[in-house]
């Protein structure tokens, strides 16, 4: 059941997609509206997104809902959103069970006058009871004061760790930085050619997963090398009503060939909380390493591991899986992984953990 709630949690509005580094994209900006990536695509991503990420596709099919011509409509507007499903499955000796989620369903609407562009995403899917409310989760409103410079201040999920749509990871799920828990926010954003730097300040919301008002200070600082290789180390300072986090990680994006690449991070978070006093030291890793065997498919292998109190062994978790991505044309995606999954303290042996991820993107 675990796995289960875990994936209920998964909801994520289109996030970057940082394996494109393996072909030299090495800022998230170059494909969508926002400097940190995630969200609408601008008109250069609808191009990629047919000619570099998509078995198949042409121009017209790329565009926003099949009908939006960017030459037409100008740079100043882009339109998008996501439906996202997904499909779960465990199985042990002891039971076997899946079921289907309705994840997503959310609109992306971006205007840029001058160097000022608002954003903000209409609808959110509630998970556990499969309704879609029609409130909006996350919006900015950012200035570029020069082509590196620029501020936002919103409702958004703070730079912190890979951009990546995979919540479920447990380098996000486990750091609580994933829908539903976005903060009313803002930060100081430079992006160079080869250094980028985030400096952040947020606070949670009493209604969001966090269920504590956390005020935090985010630092993020990434550089880049070889032209296809991203480093980054990232800060987290925050204070809550009942406890004080710290959490230090180090993150790596690798293109080693157009199509091998690697996504890696690991964290280690640090928890006090204030009734007793009492640090709680954590550690979370993730490896992916993906080949795209033909254009637009890949293959990946998957490796994680978990350990909420290094103290105590038993709580400790480990995964490793074999799975593969599909792009068989713009605005279709397909994701599944097959995994074996054990927590200590609960059985030496491994369990059977898979998902398949349908994701359609306007």
């Amino acid at each position: 059941m675990k796995l289960i709630l875990a994936f209920l949690f998964l909801s994520s509005l289109a996030q970057a997609f940082p394996e494109m580094i393996r072909h030299h994209y090495v800022n998230c900006s170059a494909c969508h509206v926002s400097n940190n990536g995630g969200g609408v695509l601008n008109a250069y991503g609808r191009t990629i997104s047919y000619e570099v990420l998509s078995t198949w596709g042409n121009d017209q099919e790329a565009r926003a809902f099949y009908a939006i011509d960017p030459e037409k409509v100008g740079a100043w507007l882009n339109i998008g959103g996501d439906v996202r499903g997904l499909q779960v499955h465990q199985e042990n000796p002891m039971i076997k069970r899946g079921k289907y989620f309705w994840m997503q369903g959310s609109v992306d609407v971006s205007a840029t006058a001058a160097d000022v562009t608002a954003f903000v995403t209409i609808g959110q899917v509630q998970t556990t009871t499969q309704t879609w409310r029609e409130i909006s989760p996350k919006f900015f409103l950012s200035y570029q004061a020069t082509d590196e410079l620029a501020v936002r201040a919103g409702r958004f999920i703070p730079s912190y760790g890979l951009n990546i749509p995979q919540h479920q990871y447990m380098v996000k799920d486990n750091l609580r930085l994933v829908p539903w828990t976005e903060r009313d926010a803002a930060d100081i954003q430079w992006n160079g050619e080869r250094y980028t730097f985030v400096a952040g300040y947020s606070k949670s919301l009493l209604n969001s997963l966090i269920r504590d008002e956390e005020k935090a200070v985010n630092l993020q600082a990434q550089m880049t090398f070889a032209d296809s290789h991203k480093v980054g180390i990232n800060y987290w300072d925050g204070i809550a009503n009942n406890y004080a986090k710290t959490m230090v990680g180090l993150q790596g994006v690798f293109g080693f060939t157009e199509k091998f690449y690697s996504l890696a991070e690991v964290d280690h978070v640090s928890t006090i909380v204030k009734a007793s006093n009492r640090e709680t030291k954590s550690i979370y890793e993730l490896l992916k390493v993906g080949y795209e065997f033909y254009k637009g498919a890949h293959f990946q292998v998957v490796q994680e591991f978990s350990r909420p109190d290094l103290d105590v062994n038993s709580i400790e978790t480990q995964s490793l899986g074999a799975g593969g991505m599909w792009y068989p044309r713009p605005h279709f995606e397909l994701e599944g992984l097959w995994s074996k999954r054990r927590t200590l303290g609960t059985s030496t042996d491994f369990e059977d953990y898979a998902y398949l991820l349908t994701h359609f993107y306007f």
